[in-house]
């Protein structure tokens, strides 16, 4: 999308959005709302239904992710396995690289296979998200991609259109890629890792969930069963886990040398699901011991939205006869009851699908992004939306009927009208 600076004036008619709803400062943090310490190189915290960041600790860091990386890997495999029609039931034989995996580096978590022998996509899936195994995780590549490197290419692919910016795949596994010995990627170099932000892990999930929710069941399990064995999951705040939580349904753990410990946690609490993340934790145990931190915090918070699909702006281009047109923000956003963000409009972004030099230059279908309103924030309070830039906020906004495309339509913005001083948000 392409951004249009609101302070430019223009000689042509104007695109005006005027916000409903205003609401004033508020910069006074409560006790009970003021976030805990977290004893990682950074914690983050999301609504997972809309994005809401309840709690960003460092969470724009660059840092190693490990063994989280399989998330994106096995995203990539379903939308492979969609496109070529492979089923949970259909089995593939092991292959020599990955069966070759564990004896080049003890640092490969996982079992041993024999190549050849035939497993099911379905174990692999689960031997993957809850023994995390590298070399299943290996072998869903070579399955969906045809080699790992295509794999790695489509993840990163991803990353960048879901504005990924600090997010970086050399392997499918989450291995520092020493640990594959001979088996190196080409391209890499032994110290390469896969790295991220827990702002953009949280993000990913996010995106992940939304598309495949079944993903949930999976890393809700406490066990994978393998050759007779009972191979139990790494997230020991299941049910039955060292650090059991209630409410706790996954998502995947991380642990090498240059990431520490970390884990992605998807958490459920009353009404609100949250995603949250601890990247670099002391140990293993350390992990867990901060999540709880965490969700023990969000139980004693309460909220209000701010930001609804109600919340309508109005559009008005010049030639339709029908006179202005509603947006509305494209989720439902809340907030901490009392927590206050301060933001200036900065710009709009237009959706290049439909304008060309800000031309309307196509009908814009019901449902889609006519533009997003980026805020720049003026201070460094703990919240502020899932952003690929820790500098701004991003509103978009979407319409529900069509817009039909009219020739004299503007060809710049000629105001803006800049909704909040005081700029009220979780996010």
């Amino acid at each position: 999308m392409k951004k249009v600076n609101s302070m430019k004036k223009s000689r042509y008619i104007s695109f005006l959005f005027l916000l409903i709803y205003t609401f004033q400062n508020i910069v006074q943090l409560s006790a009970l709302t003021t976030q805990p310490y977290i004893y990682a190189k950074s914690a983050f915290i999301i609504n997972a239904d809309n994005g809401s960041v309840i709690l960003n600790q460092n969470g724009y860091e660059k840092l190693g992710i490990a063994s989280i990386t399989k998330l994106m890997t096995i995203y990539i495999f379903l939308n492979e396995a969609k496109e070529k029609d492979i089923k949970l039931t259909d089995e593939f034989p092991i292959s020599k690289r990955v069966a070759s995996l564990k004896g080049e580096s003890s640092s490969a978590s996982g079992v041993w296979f024999n190549p050849g022998e035939k497993i099911s996509v379905g174990k692999l899936l689960e031997l993957a998200l809850i023994f995390s195994d590298n070399g299943a995780a290996m072998e869903l590549a070579e399955i969906g991609s045809g080699n790992e490197l295509n794999h790695v290419k489509k993840m990163n692919r991803q990353a960048k259109e879901w504005g990924l910016k600090n997010t970086k795949f050399y392997n499918v596994t989450g291995l520092t890629m020493r640990d594959y010995g001979s088996l190196k990627l080409p391209g890499t170099i032994a110290a390469d890792y896969n790295v991220s932000s827990a702002a953009e892990l949280s993000k990913m999930a996010m995106l992940i969930l939304k598309e495949y929710p079944k993903l949930l069941k999976e890393t809700s399990k406490e066990y994978v069963s393998f050759n007779d064995e009972k191979l139990p999951s790494y997230n020991l705040m299941l049910p039955n886990g060292l650090h059991k939580y209630v409410g706790v349904k996954g998502l995947k753990t991380g642990t090498s040398i240059e990431a520490g410990s970390c884990f992605l946690g998807y958490f459920t609490y009353k009404d609100r699901n949250y995603i949250s993340v601890v990247l670099g934790a002391n140990d293993t145990d350390a992990r867990f011991v901060e999540t709880t931190k965490l969700y023990d915090w969000i139980k004693k918070q309460t909220y209000r939205k701010v930001y609804t699909k109600e919340t309508n702006y109005k559009l008005n281009l010049n030639g339709d006869s029908r006179g202005n047109i509603n947006l509305h923000p494209i989720y439902d956003l809340e907030q901490i009851d009392t927590l206050a963000i301060n933001a200036n409009l900065e710009s709009i972004k237009l959706n290049e699908k439909y304008f060309k030099d800000d031309i309307l230059i196509k009908d814009i279908m019901p449902g889609s992004i006519v533009a997003t309103l980026e805020y720049k924030k003026l201070n460094q309070s703990s919240i502020g939306i899932v952003s690929s830039d820790d500098k701004y906020l991003e509103i978009p906004l979407i319409y529900d009927k069509k817009i039909k495309q009219q020739n004299i339509v503007s060809k710049q913005f000629e105001k803006i009208i800049k909704f909040y001083q005081g700029f009220y948000r979780s996010m």
